[in-house]
C-alpha cells in the first residue's frame, strides 16, 4: 500500500489525527511506519493494511464508515439556511480609513512587480 505522511492525513481529515490513528493501528485497518525525513527529523507514515483495505470495501457510504471505527461520530450533513443571505462579510472594511490601502500597490515576487490589474512588471 502507498505510504502517507500524518501531516497530509490530518490536512485531508480537517483535524488532528493522533487518537484515530492509533485506533485504527489497534484494530488493524492501517500500519504505523517510522523513518526520518531529510532534515534528520522524525517520520510517522501510516500505509492501508488488507484487513483495512477489505473493510474499506464493504462500506457503501461515509455513515458506515464512522460506524466502523468506534468513537468516531457520523459526518454530519448541514441543511440549508431559510434565512437570506446578504453577504456583510464581503463589503469593503471601513473599521480604519486607509486599511486597505497596500491592495492599491504592486506585490514583488523576486524581480517582478505583480499588478492588481494583473500585468507584471520585470524588475532591472
Amino acid at each position: 500500500m502507498n505510504l502517507a505522511k500524518s501531516s497530509i492525513i490530518a490536512q485531508q481529515a480537517g483535524g488532528s489525527i493522533q487518537e484515530t490513528m492509533k485506533m485504527l493501528c489497534n484494530l488493524g485497518y492501517v500500519r504505523e511506519h517510522t523513518g526520518r525525513q531529510s532534515d534528520g527529523l522524525p517520520a510517522h507514515l501510516y500505509s492501508l493494511t488488507s484487513v483495512g483495505k477489505a473493510a474499506l470495501e464493504t462500506l457503501d457510504d461515509e455513515t458506515a464508515a464512522a460506524n466502523l471505527i468506534p468513537g468516531v461520530a457520523a459526518p454530519r450533513v448541514c441543511a440549508p439556511s431559510s434565512a437570506l443571505y446578504d453577504g456583510s462579510e464581503m463589503r469593503p472594511y471601513v473599521g480604519r480609513p486607509g486599511a486597505l490601502n497596500a491592495f492599491k500597490f504592486p506585490s514583488r515576487v523576486g524581480q517582478r512587480l505583480y499588478h492588481p490589474d494583473g500585468t507584471v512588471t520585470p524588475l532591472e
